[in-house]
């Protein structure tokens, strides 16, 4: 598999995409970045310029993309406009395919979740008439999208690793996928059975630990091995994201190469 970082748990307002920090992703091992598309896209054209350098002059590619959407942009309810999903795809997804971005995953909470009293049917409706328009935009540009599943105390509207399965299998666009995001899994206390089950299905995998969504350590990996197992049984062999918190990283790239490289071993 390939492995990378989630830059999105790294950002902050004085650099959206976490750009500060690929030299370091770069230095640690990483075969890749995955950085937050809604701040891709929120560059100016000077800013976007110097990440497409700083990219070239590392060589590390952007094979994925996750924070797909503006906070402020709505895919259901009375706010949604399609015109303004539309032009804001227009510029994000022509961004993230120069970049050579492949996948793009829809977590996008506040994006899709449900006020309070809005009919749960409706809202699954808009939901999937919605994930038309992203994927036949992004199928123009030869991006996948992958449903990201999340949990409960973050979003109100597909919190299983098997209702995004479901969803994939019922509208069955061929640019359309599942994530398996292990923390949001986890926690969710899902069977390990529906991974296999599932497998197929899978476009992206994101990684962490369930307390305090931290990135895993060595300790960590070797107490994991029974999830490395289950993944490596779907026959997915693609990239592999940790998307957890690490406010040590600065200081203890050491010890982020050796995790890169143990989950290298236990992907192979």
């Amino acid at each position: 598999m390939k492995i990378g970082l989630c830059t999105n748990m790294l950002a902050d307002s004085s650099d959206p995409v976490g750009m500060a920090f690929l030299p370091l992703l770069k230095r640690i091992g990483c075969d890749y970045a995955e950085l937050p598309l809604r701040g891709v896209a929120g560059l100016s054209e000077a800013d976007y310029g110097t990440l497409k350098a700083k990219l070239n002059e590392l060589d590390l590619p952007v094979l994925c993309c996750n924070d797909f959407l503006p906070i402020t942009l709505r895919v259901i309810g009375e706010e949604y406009q399609e015109k303004q999903l539309r032009d804001y795809l227009a510029l994000a997804l022509t961004r993230a395919r120069e970049l050579g971005v492949g996948k793009v995953i829809f977590g996008s909470a506040k994006s899709r979740n449900r006020a309070s009293g809005y009919p749960m049917e409706k809202a699954l409706a808009e939901v999937k008439k919605s994930l038309q328009i992203m994927c036949e935009q992004a199928a123009l540009r030869n991006i996948v999208i992958s449903i990201e599943h999340l949990n409960r105390l973050e979003s109100n509207l597909i919190n299983s690793f098997e209702e995004s399965a479901a969803m994939v299998d019922e509208l069955g666009i061929a640019n359309l996928r599942t994530i398996l995001d292990y923390y949001h899994f986890a926690l969710g206390n899902e069977d390990d059975d529906l991974i296999t089950r599932y497998g197929d299905r899978i476009g992206h995998i994101h990684f962490a630990c369930t307390l305090a969504r931290h990135t895993p350590d060595l300790n960590d990996l070797e107490e994991l091995k029974p999830a490395f197992e289950r993944i490596k049984s779907t026959g997915y062999d693609d990239t592999f994201s940790l998307e957890g918190y690490a406010p040590d990283l600065r200081e203890k790239e050491e010890k982020y190469a050796a995790v890169i490289s143990r989950i290298k071993e236990l992907t192979a």
